[in-house]
């Protein structure tokens, strides 16, 4: 599963062009990253969600060009690589682009993750199956046709063998499409798979019980992993399994790295993964042992470079320095930010609702002096009348988000639960 690492790599950003397969929904701020370093980026996607403004201002200098036009067309983006001179391609967290990103690494030589090791990372039973060829740690699971579930003897047989609860997904797909926990065998029988993933085959997983981190890390040209990142999550309510808040506190990520860290770099060795950034969720058990649940060879997803930001950690000036100019990479001491920053932990909350209900009205909570100067970013795109319910998949992000820092992780917590107190729901 090497990575193919073509020898076209340049230290002048005016030679560099990077094409980028996908600009799914909260691509906005990576790819502001980007265009901020001075590089030349070409987008192609059938239908691209940016900013307006974004692409206008970088269209207009000749940083940016936008095709609206499908990345699974095989001859059309290789097409694009030769006539646009496309040096590099980079990963951005849209599920789908990614095999066909890893296709065209392999394909042109380019810097990056091939399409073994993404198939290894995304089918999420490729990644059980890694796991277990490489003896890292994993945890049970059964694969079976949907149609199987709604069936007592199967469904009882899936029970007796991995307990209750349990975690039911699509073998494919990306945004926690599908993914309901199920804690009763009549759950279980309920289950649907989306329309979309009906032919696949469902994996059913047992449920860990433990607290979630979102890692990220980048692998230099020696395979070393370096820590950017750890953030914990807080979890949506049964039945869904959306992630609607994270939490930066750069003293617990002290903590916890040493458990965390050895398991990513026995992954990425494994995957001879090299010069390429990686994305893990990890569940910490009760007794500390540490299991990967999701993974992939790219930059974090969406609004997480907002809390990397907050620690000075820069995926975009990463890729330019480390990638593009091949400069080793030299990981700071600590998380800790040694430069005393405004703020030492952060809260980064996402819309998400007990239950369902319309948007009656809504008040500001943040008024006073203090509460206003520790909101970092908001954005809010729920007006009164909208239907509102708890978050079900990642297009949930849509409705927006409350980033807020604070001395503490409690302090800030408590700030974002004091803005969503403000909206009036009528359930």
């Amino acid at each position: 599963m090497d990575d193919v690492v073509g020898a076209n790599s340049t230290k002048n950003a005016a030679d560099v062009r990077v094409l980028l397969l996908g600009l799914g929904l909260g691509s906005d701020l990576i790819l502001q990253s980007l265009l901020e370093q001075g590089l030349q980026l070409v987008v192609m996607d059938g239908a691209p969600v940016i900013n307006q403004d974004l692409q206008k201002k970088y269209e207009a200098n000749g940083q940016l060009k936008v095709i609206p036009e499908s990345f699974s067309n095989t001859e059309l983006v290789h097409e694009v690589v030769c006539s646009m001179g496309i040096t590099h391609t980079v990963a951005l967290p849209v599920g789908r682009a990614l095999i066909y990103l890893g296709k065209l690494n392999d394909a042109f030589g380019f810097a990056g993750p091939s399409f073994a090791v993404i198939n290894a990372c995304t089918d999420k039973l490729n990644f059980h199956h890694f796991l277990e060829q490489h003896a890292i740690p994993d945890y049970g699971y059964m694969v079976l046709p949907a149609s199987s579930l709604a069936q007592q003897d199967q469904a009882s047989a899936i029970v007796a063998k991995l307990g209750l609860p349990l975690i039911v997904k699509p073998t494919e797909g990306s945004g926690s499409q599908g993914v309901r926990v199920v804690s009763s065998l009549e759950e279980l029988r309920a289950y649907q798979v989306p329309e979309r993933f009906a032919a696949d085959p469902v994996l059913v997983e047992q449920m860990l019980v433990g607290t979630e981190y979102s890692t990220n890390v980048f692998v230099d040209d020696k395979g070393e992993a370096h820590l950017l990142g750890i953030f914990r999550k807080e979890i949506s309510a049964l039945p869904y399994r959306q992630e609607i808040a994270y939490f930066v506190d750069p003293d617990e990520s002290e903590q916890i790295q040493h458990l965390i860290l050895p398991v990513i770099q026995q992954i990425t060795s494994a995957l001879k993964l090299k010069q390429s950034f990686f994305h893990a969720d990890c569940i910490i058990t009760n007794d500390n042992q540490v299991f990967v649940i999701d993974c992939s060879p790219r930059m974090a997803g969406n609004n997480v470079i907002l809390l990397e930001r907050l620690i000075h950690a820069n995926p975009a000036k990463i890729f330019v320095d480390h990638v593009l100019n091949q400069l080793p990479f030299t990981s700071p001491t600590s998380l800790v930010n040694s430069s005393a920053p405004k703020f030492h932990c952060a809260a980064l909350r996402f819309f998400s609702f007990a239950r369902t209900g319309k948007v009656k009205s809504f008040t500001n909570m943040l008024q006073s002096s203090e509460d206003k100067a520790a909101v970092i970013e908001c954005i809010n795109n729920i007006n009164v009348g909208d239907m509102v319910g708890p978050m079900s998949t990642g297009g949930g992000i849509a409705t927006g988000y409350i980033f807020v820092g604070a001395d503490t992780v409690e302090e800030a917590n408590a700030l974002t639960l004091k803005y969503m107190s403000g909206f009036e729901v009528e359930y």
